[in-house]
């Protein structure tokens, strides 16, 4: 694959949801949002076909835009159906159908009704054949490597020649609900036809090369023969009487356009695009949400298939209504609407690649099983070598380690090569270093540039080479683990002088454990078979990390879910059926809780809930457990046990009890409580769920005994030694111009200190603020703490944009909500990437909250990194934060300080007081984070 890559900083969107028919109409004042910043990595996968992913942010949101442009005049690139070889009745994957048939790229294709068995609303048509007849619905469709959307006319008769009659088919390979049309399957549905496996009155016969061969009422299904001229007719209605086994028959199909001419042909919802003009036609999918779609250039010669993702933290998805407008801005004519929501899904898969790869992100974590899709497809032959593409997996690495290395060979025609990696060639410039086996070996600090050579073509990647570690951090800084068990410790991340980041391998770093608590071994702590507490002390250049370890609990009865436990049962979706009553068969007390269910209606996941309703939150947990118990008698049903914590910050926290209930009888499970949940907890519900959309469940099970484990305490007394990231700016600085950013410290209660605190007005705090030139108030303030300040120029933090500019300093203040930065107010990133890149030599942002606590993460990433950027280009950057602690810390060149407006009624609580200080004398700058009043 050819890859370009394009990054664009601008100043300045199952099957069906909810449908409503419409007539054609014109989108009027549809506008794209004004774009913050774009990234725009583009692929080509074939002579024909360029993969393009845009990243684009714009004052609406997030879009992951993924395109494929197909050159039809191109003579190895063809577009044609995907669907299950074994029939369109067995839904698979969109990368299931693209592996299959060996496309090189595919997208889902036509809405489809899920039940009564999942069949696409309209037309699905391969080379002049029919495999799905058209309906009332916009068809997309190719004639003559052109490209068109238009309405179909389908006329479909079967002829009896014994009597004449002339039976008027609905439908190819599609069911009604009630079965009562006149519906013809051949093979392209599948090796079964329907028969009596929903009504015992429904008719069927069999042709066989145009002579009726059997028919059946109420029968068991036909085996459908896989050859072109054999097929079922099925129906509920009486119009199928005439026909008797071995009346010769004739089959009449008549489709305009002409079905012999029809390269290619799929169901649209609906026309979004007409002629250059955002419409809406038929099937209208309100709201935003993933969206799926084809665009046609204006003379017919290139189509542009498109996803939108949605449903998502960072990804809202688009109105139908947008999503037209998008296909006109990526340069499309006329273009409709396909399946979307869940259904939205794009995969690649290059000649030569083995797997497909999903390149957008479905919004249900995985692929969904669809009925049809549009698959793209090259006849490219082998050629010679002509381009290598390298993959480091780590972008950087410390001195000592290692980074594998993938090495890809293309032809001219993009396909992929086969390769011996002996026969490549290995060359390190900058950073010292070598390649062997794959991956790359640091020996020296830089940028090292690796060039692969194979057949006289070479390409080359770079490596960051970091040059010591002096901070090491874990996913966890201290954790419980049960008596003879054992603990992944996961990722281990080192930070460089400046913060700078790579990954670390266990074989670089020693790690110890005190206390006799157990062993460590490749990662993974083995506990022993005593209770006690103890640590694990990790050691890598000149970094430590202590991690505080506790072996062993206690088991406490919660409640046996009799007296004073209220309950009830839900479903989702709605078609989900069951409930949750107390049962006399119990293992602790007199009762336990039985959970009915019926899983067998539905798609995508389906989940059968019993809710305690003793507090909003459920039942209320002791202590702060590690470890929650249940006993179950189980069903064999192999559906997933879960639950749902609700932590004491209003979060909510999916635990597992069993990912397959595949047992009867009664048995103890546990679910581990997820690291970083706020203590106290409660237990909101338990329940049972299937995410696989080819199993039906249903059954009952009884749970009883809730317990929790409370950990065994901590070694509080044991030394504990984390080096940090010392940073130089970190100082004091003696004179010259000063900043401060600050919150008024909130004295409470009525006691003495709180007393002498209030009425000497924090006199030597606020002399200290008064002697900086300018002032950042973060919070709310009395009238009387602000008109004690007296600087030369007061700012207000994080309630409104605003620039403040002295010599070479820029303060920034930036308003937010707990989505970010665009969602309080889209207009302040116009501003700030310009006032980012201006010529100042120190720059301060203050924010009102944390921008880690960001729930838009590629916001957040998208701030740090243009941060990033001004701190590399010589740039002192400082980003001074409201949140729950006062810290600083130094990131990838980015200083991040934190400051939590502090409550006290005592002379320690006060003790724990902050703000932020910056020095400016000449060339000489410094910052501190100040506590006036002691610890």
């Amino acid at each position: 694959m050819r890859i370009r890559k394009t990054t664009v900083l601008i100043m300045l969107i199952a099957a069906i949801l909810w449908l409503s028919p419409v007539s054609v109409s014109e989108a009027a004042n549809i506008q794209l949002p004004e774009k913050i910043h774009e990234t725009i990595d583009e692929s080509q996968i074939s002579p024909g076909v360029v993969h393009e992913n845009h990243q684009r942010f714009t004052t609406s949101g997030w879009w992951n835009i993924n395109v494929l442009r197909v050159d039809l005049t191109d003579k190895y690139t063809s577009v044609g159906s995907l669907f299950n070889p074994a029939g369109l009745s067995s839904r698979d994957s969109i990368g299931g159908m693209v592996e299959k048939k060996n496309a090189i790229a595919g997208i889902n294709g036509d809405f489809y009704n899920f039940q009564p068995i999942p069949n696409s609303l309209g037309a699905l048509v391969d080379e002049g054949r029919i495999i799905s007849s058209p309906n009332h619905l916009p068809v997309f469709y190719l004639m003559d490597n052109e490209a068109f959307v238009d309405y179909f006319t389908t006329k479909i008769t079967l002829t009896n020649w014994r009597s004449g009659y002339q039976l008027p088919v609905t439908t190819i390979n599609k069911v009604s609900t009630n079965f009562d049309t006149i519906m013809m399957f051949n093979s392209h549905w599948g090796p079964k036809s329907i028969g009596n496996r929903f009504h015992q009155d429904l008719t069927e016969f069999l042709v066989i090369n145009d002579v009726v061969a059997d028919k059946r009422t109420g029968g068991a299904p036909f085996d459908i023969p896989l050859d072109e001229n054999s097929f079922v007719i099925s129906s509920r209605s009486s119009w199928v009487n005439d026909f008797q086994p071995g009346d010769r028959v004739q089959l009449d199909i008549s489709i305009t356009p002409d079905l012999r001419s029809l390269q290619f042909a799929i169901g649209a919802g609906g026309i979004i695009l007409k002629d250059g003009q955002v419409t809406n036609t038929d099937v209208v999918v309100s709201g935003n949400h993933p969206r799926t779609g084809i665009g046609i250039s204006k003379d017919g010669k290139e189509i542009i298939l498109v996803t939108i993702d949605g449903r998502d933290s960072s990804f809202k998805g688009v109105s139908q209504e947008m999503f037209g407008a998008i296909l006109k801005d990526l340069g499309a004519w006329n273009g409709v609407n396909l399946d979307g929501g869940g259904s939205t899904t794009m995969v690649v898969k290059p000649n030569g690649e083995g797997k497909s790869v999903v390149v957008n992100k479905p919004s249900e974590g995985t692929q969904r099983l669809v009925v049809n899709g549009v698959g793209v497809f090259s006849s490219a032959p082998m050629g010679m070598v002509d381009r290598i593409e390298i993959v480091s997996q780590k972008p950087s690495v410390f001195v000592g380690e290692s980074a594998a290395l993938t090495v890809k060979v293309y032809d001219q025609y993009h396909n992929l090569l086969v390769t011996d990696p002996s026969d490549v060639r290995w060359r390190v410039s900058g950073a010292a270093g070598r390649v062997s086996n794959g991956s790359f070996y640091a020996e020296t600090s830089g940028v090292a540039k690796l060039t692969a050579t194979y057949q006289g073509v070479s390409g080359e990647v770079d490596v960051k080479v970091l040059s010591n570690v002096v901070e090491i951090e874990t996913d966890v800084d201290s954790f419980n683990v049960a008596v003879g068990g054992s603990r992944n410790i996961g990722k281990l991340v080192g930070l460089d002088k400046s913060g700078y980041s790579g990954e670390l391998s266990y074989s670089n770093v020693s790690v110890s454990v005190t206390g006799g608590v157990g062993e460590f071994k490749e990662g993974i702590f083995y506990a022993s078979r005593n209770i006690g507490a103890g640590s694990l002390i990790l050691k890598a250049g000149d970094a430590v990390k202590t991690i505080r370890v506790s072996v062993g609990s206690q088991t406490i009865p919660v409640t046996s879910f009799e007296d004073g436990i209220s309950f009830r049962f839900s479903g989702y979706p709605a078609t989900v059926i069951g409930s949750a009553l107390p049962s006399m068969e119990a293992v602790d007390g007199r009762t336990s809780i039985e959970l009915s269910y019926d899983l067998s209606i539905g798609e995508g996941t389906r989940a059968a809930y019993v809710e305690f309703m003793n507090s909003p939150n459920g039942i209320s947990l002791p202590g702060s457990p590690v470890r929650i118990g249940l006993m179950v008698n189980g069903d064999s049903s192999g559906t997933w046990l879960r639950g749902t914590l609700i932590d004491s910050a209003g979060k909510s926290h999916v635990i597992d009890f069993s990912k397959a209930i595949d047992f009867t009888g009664w048995r103890q499970l546990e679910a581990s409580v997820p690291d970083g949940v706020a203590y106290p907890v409660s237990l909101q519900r338990v329940y049972v769920a299937e995410v696989n959309e080819q199993k039906f469940p249903l059954g009952r099970i009884l749970i009883d005994a809730l317990t929790v484990q409370t950990p065994t305490p901590f070694n509080d007394a044991e030394a504990t030694i984390n080096t940090k990231v010392q940073d130089p700016l970190e100082k004091s600085v003696q004179g010259g111009y000063r900043l401060v950013v600050y919150s008024e410290p909130a004295i409470s209660g009525n006691t003495l200190f709180s007393r002498i605190v209030s009425s000497s007005r924090l006199t030597g705090l606020i002399q200290r603020l008064n002697g900086a030139n300018t002032g950042v108030q973060l919070g709310n303030m009395s009238q009387g703490f602000k008109s004690s300040i007296s600087h030369s120029r007061v700012l207000s933090g994080g309630s409104v944009y605003g620039v403040h500019r002295e010599g070479e300093l820029a303060v920034i203040t930036l308003q937010s909500n707990s989505e970010g930065i665009r969602a309080q107010d889209s207009s302040q990133w116009m501003r700030l990437i310009k006032d980012i890149n201006a010529e100042d030599k120190n720059l301060v942002l203050v924010v009102n909250r944390t921008i880690s606590s960001f729930s838009d993460s590629m916001e957040a990433s998208l701030l740090h990194n243009l941060l990033v950027e001004a701190a590399e280009s010589g740039k002192n950057v400082y980003v001074v934060q409201s949140g729950s602690k006062n810290t600083s810390q130094l990131r990838d060149g980015v200083r991040y300080i934190e400051l939590t407006g502090t409550k006290a009624s005592t002379p320690y609580e006060l003790s724990g007081y902050s703000y932020f200080e910056l020095a400016i004398d000449g060339k000489n700058s410094g910052f501190q984070l100040v506590k006036p009043f002691g610890l």
